[in-house]
């Protein structure tokens, strides 16, 4: 069984990793990302201390951009991106990134994303919550 820490810990990760896209997708107020860019697979890496107050970590996301766009966004909440990069193979590709809104994270990029492949990686940190879920 997990301490309920961990749990919500988990569910904040839950979150950032619920990937979509662009930044339009959520003008008319749904809440749901559009499906333009899409993750096929994650790898999350925590660093935890149950002395201290705060972690950090990284997630690593293949995506794939169905469609050209130039932004993207995904859910992300109470947590600091420290860094985010983004790679078409072993080409970076020039992007920004913000917290659009205090659940969302929007990406974008300096041109369109061309359909195909791409990796963003991610290193965060974040406080944990004495608060239930």
């Amino acid at each position: 069984m997990h301490s309920p820490r961990f749990v919500r810990l988990i569910a904040r990760f839950a979150l950032l990793l619920a990937l979509a896209l662009p930044a339009r997708a959520l003008a008319s107020g749904s809440g749901r990302l559009m499906r333009d860019v899409l993750p096929t697979s994650e790898r999350l890496k925590l660093n935890l201390d149950a002395r201290k107050k705060g972690f950090s970590g990284s997630a690593t996301i293949q995506l794939n951009v169905t469609t050209a766009v130039d932004s993207f966004q995904f859910h992300s909440e109470a947590l600091k991106l420290k860094r985010a990069t983004l790679m078409k193979g072993k080409v970076p590709v020039a992007i920004t990134h913000r917290q659009a809104t205090p659940t969302t994270v929007t990406v974008q990029a300096t041109k369109a994303l061309a359909p195909g492949a791409y990796t963003l990686a991610i290193d965060f940190t974040g406080q944990f919550s004495a608060q239930a879920l």
